[in-house]
């Protein structure tokens, strides 16, 4: 019987250095690194269910201090501690979100160094071969390349996990933005320019963020209330958007005007309004002349929150990096000004609106009693400035509105402390109301000779703008404090004023007293503001499902429309057609003609 042939591997004579010493230090390191990767993990599982779960204005003593406001409304002290409470909330929760996102650069780190000294304590633990049958593998090529696979498969998985944390909202945020580098605003930059266009009907205008004046009542008749994007329903036309954005469409006659950005790159876009077709599209430039970092912006906001504004001639857009810039219809850019990157720590979101040959910006950043904030008129056609006027305000998210108030033109915005009105021409301020609290994303509502200022989880109040000065004291004629907006805001029928939360609760208050016709929840989560046309409200889900109400004291559902597509912004009203930007697309809903 003839013997089975071995292979025998001889043991080198001179092996790599595999001393006692090699291969404690490498399992000491392996040790010390799993337990760093552990406790960092443990850590921002910690971290992730107190962002996943706390709402930092539902802590017991900010609510208590809420209360006692309620109970005491002119406590001066009350109103202190509750701003300070404020201030303390959002740099926990800020403290926690950065090292929910550093914290996951941590684990990648301390997991693949406990890999990499692992394999190196099992290379200095290695044993000489033993003799194999032929054709059977030594222990070498069956150790190795199993545990390679292993630590391949671990290190994919840490790393998958750890990117997960880098990229979930923790938390639905009014559109973040940190500190950036700011530079000196630019002078700007301007072109000869085609000055007259034919008129339009006031019903096809749709010139700012919620329509004319930023009041979220549409004149518009004969408007769609059945479509469906499954079926094409009333679906007129659909057009893709390159870039991402959370801005509303402008509409101006036959022009529609988007912005659209993401971390490389900002542009505008210009569709027709009859076929949809993409007209134009404009790349914008870094206004300062040179790269700069881009914001760090949060998914919820994004590089092009702000919706642009047209005047008729040009249309102006602001981004997240504070670049401000005009085209003319044709797509010529006429002017640009760098404002510089804003201290926002949910990045820049307050819209752009227009006044007679004035585009109006509202700034707003960091804190009261840093001094940042301002409020800036631009010539529309030159881009010089009109006017510029300091805000003693916080940082806010809120868009400007302008109401025909006491017989003169109001410019009315909202952000901690004031309500403040200001006269549009000239920057003089008309009046002011305090006790506005927290982070306030929800814009002003009008009607009935007053305007309804949200302040986010505390109250809304109703303050009558027929006085001067500070009329905190003489001119609220009513506030409450159930279910108000954090992001969505309100609108105005002239009668009823109708409240809708992020998460589907909408509330009808009779402007007069502000009690409560009807509060209704719709099953959806919102971040759409309502519009009111003639009868009827027009709510739109995130999911992209619009719901028909009729407007009055009481809840009635007239239709329910599902696009399809999810939707983050405000649809635009025009005489027959409704436009609507989705994620994607820029999409135009009218009857269809038979």
């Amino acid at each position: 019987m003839n013997d089975i042939p071995l292979n025998v591997i001889p043991a080198p004579t001179d092996r790599p250095v595999r001393t006692a010493v090699g291969y404690r230090a490498a399992v000491s390191a392996s040790v010390v690194a799993g337990l760093f990767s552990l406790v960092v993990a443990v850590l921002m599982v910690i971290t992730f269910w107190h962002l996943g779960t706390d709402n930092p204005l539902d802590a017991p003593e900010h609510l208590a201090l809420k209360q006692a406001l309620r109970d005491s409304p002119l406590d001066a002290q009350i109103k202190q501690q509750i701003r300070e409470s404020d201030r303390q909330l959002r740099s926990t929760y800020f403290s926690r979100r950065a090292f929910s996102d550093f914290g996951a650069y941590l684990l990648i780190g301390g997991v693949t160094m406990m890999l990499l000294t692992a394999r190196l304590a099992a290379a200095c633990r290695a044993r000489a071969p033993m003799p194999s049958r032929a054709g059977q593998p030594t222990d070498d090529d069956n150790t190795h390349p199993r545990a390679t696979s292993w630590s391949v498969g671990a290190l994919a998985v840490i790393t998958i996990v750890a990117a997960a944390f880098l990229t979930i909202d923790f938390r639905d945020a009014p559109n973040l933005v940190l500190a950036s580098q700011t530079p000196a605003p630019t002078e700007p930059s301007t072109i000869a320019t085609r000055d007259e266009r034919p008129p339009v009907a006031a019903t096809a205008v749709w010139p700012s963020f919620r329509g004319p004046g930023g009041l979220g009542v549409a004149d518009a008749t004969d408007l769609p209330t059945d479509w469906g994007g499954a079926t094409r329903t009333n679906i007129r036309w659909s057009t893709p958007i390159a870039l991402p954005g959370h801005n509303s469409p402008v509409v101006w006659g036959d022009r529609i005007f988007c912005t659209g950005a993401d971390k490389a790159g900002r542009e505008m876009y210009c569709f027709d309004a009859h076929s949809g077709s993409l007209l134009w599209s404009r790349a914008v430039p870094n206004v300062v002349g040179r790269d700069i970092d881009p914001p760090i912006v949060m998914a919820d906001t994004g590089f092009a929150a702000p919706t642009a504004a047209t005047d008729g001639q040009r249309v102006y857009a602001i981004f997240a990096n504070g670049d401000l810039i005009a085209f003319d219809f044709d797509g010529n850019q006429v002017w640009a000004e760098s404002l510089g990157a804003p201290s926002n720590h949910y990045g820049h979101a307050s819209s752009l609106i227009t006044y007679n040959n004035l585009l109006l910006v509202q700034f707003d950043q960091g804190y009261v009693d840093e001094g940042m904030s301002s409020l800036i008129a631009f010539d529309g056609g030159s881009g010089r400035r009109a006017w510029q006027t300091p805000r003693d305000v916080d940082v806010s998210w809120t868009s400007p509105i302008i109401v025909p108030a006491d017989g003169h033109d109001q410019l009315i915005t909202l952000a901690e402390p004031w309500v403040i009105a200001y006269d549009p021409s000239t920057s003089r301020q008309l009046w002011r109301s305090g006790d506005v609290f927290g982070e306030v994303a929800p814009s002003v509502a009008w009607g009935d000779g007053m305007v309804f200022a949200v302040s986010p989880g505390s109250q809304l109040q109703a303050v009558r703008v027929d006085g001067r000065g500070d009329v905190s004291n003489t001119h609220i004629a009513w506030t409450t404090t159930d279910d108000i907006p954090d992001i969505v805001s309100p609108t105005c029928d002239g009668r009823y004023v109708y409240l809708l939360t992020t998460s589907g609760t909408l509330t009808c208050l009779d402007s007069t007293d502000g009690s409560t016709a009807y509060r209704q929840k719709l099953g959806a989560r919102f971040r759409s503001s309502p519009i009111i046309a003639g009868e009827r409200i027009y709510v739109t889900s995130k999911r992209g499902v619009t719901l028909i109400l009729r407007a009055g004291p009481a809840f009635e559902q007239l239709a329910q429309c599902d696009l399809g597509e999810p939707v983050n912004s405000t649809p635009a009203f025009v005489d027959g057609r409704i436009y609507i930007r989705t994620e994607k697309n820029m999409i135009c809903i009218e009857h269809d003609t038979p």
